[in-house]
Formats: structure tokens, sequence, C-alpha cells
């Protein structure tokens, strides 16, 4: 049997890992979020195309074992771990880069874990840690009814271009809701995006607490806002 392992340190989120024990074929994977209550969740796997890829991503990384020369002071630390005929090897590394191996197999196991697992903590969870890996826009609009536009960890300036352009496809949209639920922050700078929701004829927001501030600050009715706790 062979067991992966991928441990995830981000600087300002709870840490996380991924476990993988490689049987006969199918895996067992295990992914748990080191929060105070430690979620955890576990599946089966029997893509074998995935597993491979997985093995031989590790196999890379542990063996090449590229030392890190880059300064970072914040960001994500993590170390990958292969045991295999009873030998254990391991690499530890920082902030991937695109194209590298190491991101790679971060999105492999991202990946293979979303068809899996729907939890909406865990959600909440990748979508907190996923700007350490990428650099999309945390906002998604989903085609339900009401249209619903989710808006989630934190915004900065470097996003106020695309934030707009996204608001502004759903301004002519009757009714929308507007999902922050798993929202941390923005900067003020960004508020005058918000305005042009003010001309939805049926706009609703559910928020959590850090998003209600923003909300509010905005200058839009606390009758719109439904509160929300946070999940995990």
């Amino acid at each position: 049997m062979t067991t992966i392992t991928l441990e995830i340190h981000p600087s300002f989120n709870s840490s996380c890992y991924f476990q993988l024990d490689r049987q006969s074929v199918f895996c067992n994977l295990i992914f748990q979020i080191n929060s105070a209550d430690k979620k955890r969740w576990e599946i089966k796997v029997d893509n074998t195309e995935t597993i491979n890829e997985i093995e031989r991503l590790t196999k890379k990384i542990v063996l090449e074992a590229i030392q890190e020369n880059r300064i970072i002071l914040d960001g994500v630390r993590l170390k990958c771990t292969i045991i295999e005929n009873g030998i254990s090897k391991q690499h530890e590394f920082i902030c991937p880069e695109y194209g590298t191996n190491e991101l790679m197999l971060v999105n492999n196991f991202f990946e293979t874990v979303q068809k899996y697992i729907f939890d909406q903590s865990f959600v909440n969870y990748i979508e907190h840690i996923e700007g350490y890996f990428v650099n999309n826009l945390p906002v998604k609009i989903f085609e339900e009814q009401p249209l619903r536009l989710r808006i989630y960890g934190s915004l900065s300036i470097h996003e106020k271009e695309a934030l707009t352009a996204t608001i502004n496809k759903v301004i002519h949209t009757n009714e929308v809701v507007i999902d922050m639920t798993n929202f941390v922050g923005m900067g003020t700078i960004l508020y005058e995006c918000f305005c042009p929701l003010k001309n939805i004829p049926k706009l609703t927001f559910l928020a959590n607490e850090n998003a209600i501030r923003h909300i509010q600050a905005m200058g839009f009715n606390k009758n719109m806002v439904a509160s929300v706790a946070k999940e995990y």
C-alpha cells in the first residue's frame, strides 16, 4: 500500500491535510480541516488516472526536492510525504507557482475532493484558501431562481475592474440574491462598485457579520439583509 499526505498551512487560515491510501483498484482519501472542531471527510476514489497522476507528481516532487530560495513572509507552507514499502520520504515547499509540479499536485487534490464533498463548511473553507493558489476573482454567479451572486473571501483594489464587470452582468435582472455568507473583507474604495445594485427591484443580501458592516456602510437598507452565521 502507498500512502500520500499533503499538508497545507496557510498564514491566515486553519491548516488542512489530504491523506490518500492506495489499495488495489481504489483509494481511500481523507480531507481534514484543522480548525477547532477538526472537520473530516473520508471518500473512496476509483479514478485510476487521477490516482496515478497524484502519485506521479508526489514522487517527482519528493525525489527532486527543489530547494526554496525565495523569501516569503506570508503565504502558504506545504509538506508532501509518501510512504511506500515502509519507506517514508517528504519535501516541504512554499507558495507553489503556476506551471510547477507542486501546484499541479495541489490542484489535483482539490479537484478530486470537490467531486465528492458538497458540505457547505467544506465549500467555505476551500473558498477561503483558494486565493493562495489561484488569482481568480472571488465572485461566482449561480443561474438560480432568483439569480445568486456569491461574493466570498477578501477583495482588494486589484479586483476593482473585474468586480465592476461582474456586478454589471446582474444589474438588469429583476430579482437578485447577493450571497456574502463566506465574505471576509474589502477596502472602502470598492464600495462604488456595489452602487449599481441599488437599481435592482428585488435585492436581498445573505450576509455574515463581516459583510453586514460593509453592506450598511454602503447605504443599503438593513431590511434587505438576512444574517447568516459563519459555518466553520
